[in-house]
């Protein structure tokens, strides 16, 4: 929401269907009242271009398999609040505990 008030354009890229299984409904209603807010489903970073800074981006949709070249000249990646721990992540804290 904050990026919102800044930016012309924000676009939120969803690796689902929707926001639903992942935000709170208060911040979905919030997004939804948002003019210059785009949801995008289905939709995850494959590329990242530009020369001395970020100037464009590629979009897969996991729907249609397309890729889809966009102007940016930001991004922010939020990967989650809570983790989920596999086997690598597993063994990553174990030697972070073991080293401290």
């Amino acid at each position: 929401m904050n990026f919102a008030k800044y930016a012309d354009r924000v676009v939120i890229l969803v690796r689902g269907s929707s926001l639903s299984s992942t935000m709170s409904q208060y911040l979905i209603d919030q997004v939804k009242e948002m003019t210059n807010i785009e949801v995008w489903a289905h939709g995850s970073v494959a590329e990242a271009h530009g020369e001395m800074h970020l100037e464009e981006i590629s979009i897969l949709c996991s729907d249609t398999n397309k890729l889809e070249r966009v102007p940016a000249s930001a991004m922010f990646i939020f990967i989650g609040a809570l983790p989920r721990l596999s086997g690598s992540q597993m063994w990553l804290s174990a030697t972070n505990a073991v080293s401290s």
